[in-house]
């Protein structure tokens, strides 16, 4: 018995440098053999390239809701409080903005119209672009009819929308079932404290996992297994939120943006944000596919 103990942690640990190593050589030749860069890169470009209708849907959104009599008497009171002003420069930043407005709303519909169309385009290509990756990364292809793959990735267009929606809502949905609990149960259920910014961060990564899933299954062409599929998503899923919050430490702690890009601060903290979130999902992917041919490893 005491001789068996010793030798069974140590067949452990071997165990686990064994698998540690497969996947850190794995993933050493990924990289070049599938230039996981490179696909990281032509995913966060058609991501950028989705952004430009989905601003124009927001606008029409703006213009719709603007109301220049509003708009004017907030902007006047707006600015008399402002220091160092003139009244010239003043009512230049008025004209300036009132004509934005009116532009907004005489054109909201036909905005909306443009940035719908788009939105369906460009994410169609967007899903393109993942099929492409998932299918070199996976290994499978499928010959498929090319309007049906394109009606499929409409639908995933809204599909992933929502659960991506819900991935950033978590503390708006943590914060519905406390005000049920409070109004019904008198805050006996979720009394958490701390714990409720806990299970905030644990809802965004439930449906992180969730919307990774079914890009994983469903986007690639042929056959993708669910132990495959999930083993992707939970990987993607905990390196997605990871990043997101080291992310957001280092722009608030260390990196100065503003000082080297000046007014296009946030536009290159968002490409480099839209780059790394690319880059996640690829090596989710690659950490299932690993898993896949250690598993056809052992079965030859």
């Amino acid at each position: 018995m005491n001789k068996s103990g010793p030798n069974k942690k140590l067949i452990d640990f071997r165990k686990i440098y064994e698998e540690l190593k497969y996947y850190a050589i794995g993933f050493y030749n990924k990289f070049d053999e599938d230039h996981v860069w490179i696909m990281s890169a032509s995913i966060a470009f058609n991501i950028i390239i989705c952004i430009i209708p989905i601003t124009l849907i927001l606008t029409s959104i703006l213009g719709i809701y603007l109301q220049r009599e509003g708009a004017e008497v907030y902007l006047n009171d707006a600015l008399n409080k402002a220091v160092g002003l003139t009244p010239e420069f003043k009512v230049k930043i008025m004209n300036l903005i009132l004509g934005a407005i009116d532009e907004l709303s005489s054109n909201s519909i036909m905005t909306a119209i443009i940035g719908s169309i788009g939105i369906l385009w460009t994410a169609s290509g967007l899903f393109s672009t993942l099929r492409d990756v998932l299918n070199r990364i996976y290994k499978t292809r499928s010959d498929t009819f090319y309007l049906w793959v394109k009606l499929r990735d409409i639908g995933m267009v809204f599909l992933i929308l929502v659960v991506f929606l819900l991935s950033f809502s978590s503390t708006f949905i943590l914060s519905i079932f406390q005000a049920i609990d409070k109004s019904f149960f008198g805050d006996a259920i979720l009394n958490l404290g701390f714990t409720s910014t806990l299970l905030t961060h644990f809802i965004g990564l439930i449906f992180t996992f969730i919307m990774f899933y079914l890009i994983f299954k469903l986007v690639p062409q042929g056959f993708v297994s669910q132990k495959v599929a999930i083993i992707s998503s939970i990987t993607a899923a905990i390196l997605y939120e990871t990043l997101k919050y080291l992310f957001i430490f280092y722009l608030v702690s260390f990196a100065n943006y503003q000082r080297v890009y000046g007014a296009y601060a946030a536009i290159v903290a968002v490409i480099f944000w839209l780059y790394y979130s690319s880059f996640t999902f690829v090596i989710g992917a690659e950490m299932g596919q690993l898993y896949k041919e250690k598993k056809l490893i052992k079965e030859s």
